[in-house]
């Protein structure tokens, strides 16, 4: 089916997830975010083809390049503002595949968005724009690390703010980082 593929960039996005159908309500963890749809751990009881009823919890993250290098690194997760976006959407698949947001593998759910606003459309737009800008300085700071110190500082706080956690080992950082940006081409 030539709809179920890809249009729109995706985003990590590690967050929350409130699914109904029916007189059913599922909670889970979000994966990835596009402007078309989401990708979250799947939950037992959907079906390909269910109309489902969202809601999504999604940060308002900032451009990390625009702000002040003590104020980056005084931020915390909590500190983002977020938004709930309430969607309506369909099943197209589920799979099991790579946990995007870390280690194994995991079962996988991915819906298309049906009957999106424009402002919710916009909210999703900014937060993916946002996210590859980040990824870019992350990446920046990778390549750049043992240069300065500031850049250690700003490469580990980035990394645990768009969602990596704790930086053992700058190699998978840079894959797992690299993987992510290449989905938002």
């Amino acid at each position: 089916m030539q709809e179920d593929k890809r249009s729109e960039p995706r985003a990590p996005l590690s967050g929350h997830i409130v699914v109904g159908i029916g007189p059913n309500i599922y909670k889970a963890q979000t994966l990835n975010i596009s402007e078309s749809g989401v990708l979250f751990e799947a939950v037992e009881g959907l079906e390909i083809g269910n109309e489902l009823f969202l809601m999504l919890d999604l940060p308002v993250i900032k451009d990390f390049s625009k702000v002040k290098p003590e104020k980056l690194l005084s931020l915390e997760k909590e500190d983002f503002q977020r938004s709930v976006l309430r969607l309506k959407g369909r099943v197209l698949r589920q799979f099991q595949g790579k946990n995007p947001l870390g280690e194994g593998e995991v079962k996988q759910t991915a819906i298309k968005f049906s009957d999106i606003s424009d402002d919710v459309k916009e909210h999703i737009s900014k937060y993916v724009v946002r996210f590859k800008k980040n990824l870019e300085l992350l990446l920046h700071d990778i390549e750049d690390l043992g240069k300065t110190n500031q850049h250690s500082k700003r490469l580990k706080k980035i990394s645990y703010l768009l969602g990596y956690g704790e930086v053992h080992k700058i190699s998978v950082l840079r894959q797992r980082v690299t993987h992510h940006y290449q989905g938002l081409q």
